[in-house]
């Protein structure tokens, strides 16, 4: 019964200071469509400046694969400047910005815990390994060579 009331609860995200003092932290899915809708928003508003790739998503609406969106400031009164992050059908991957209006953003459904770790583990094994120090080398090679390599 306690993993029903858990899986209930909505997520509370953190407030990050990656992109600017004290901003959300929330992670939300974006379908082609609704990037679709919104960055015909942003084209209607001349106050509103960042409005995403509308050529890049009209060439390529069919290879995208996945749509994330997160806030990295305010682009004034009830308006997010976010990152939208593409993933594509060949697993390239691409971002922009885009405005979002606050009330479009918190309507946006949130991305899942699992997602996010999913996400994180492969941000962290996208981390370039260190050579090895110059005696681990030679170790290595006296190692490889005993081995008959």
């Amino acid at each position: 019964m306690s993993i029903i009331r858990r899986s209930r609860r909505r997520f509370k995200w953190p407030k990050i200071e990656v992109y600017g003092f004290r901003s959300r932290g929330d992670i939300k899915f974006l379908s082609v469509q609704e990037l679709e809708r919104l960055t015909v928003a942003v084209s209607t508003n001349p106050k509103w400046s960042a409005n995403g790739r509308p050529e890049w998503l009209q060439e390529q609406r069919t290879h995208i694969n996945t749509l994330m969106l997160t806030v990295f400031g305010t682009e004034g009164r009830g308006v997010y400047r976010c990152l939208v992050m593409a993933v594509l059908d060949d697993k390239s991957k691409c971002s922009f910005t885009l405005d979002v209006s606050v009330d479009d953003f918190d309507r946006l459904p949130d991305v899942p815990l699992e997602d996010i770790l999913s996400l994180a583990h492969k941000y962290l094994i996208g981390f370039p390994p260190l050579e090895l120090d110059p005696a681990q080398k030679e170790s290595w090679h006296r190692l490889k060579e005993s081995a008959g390599g």
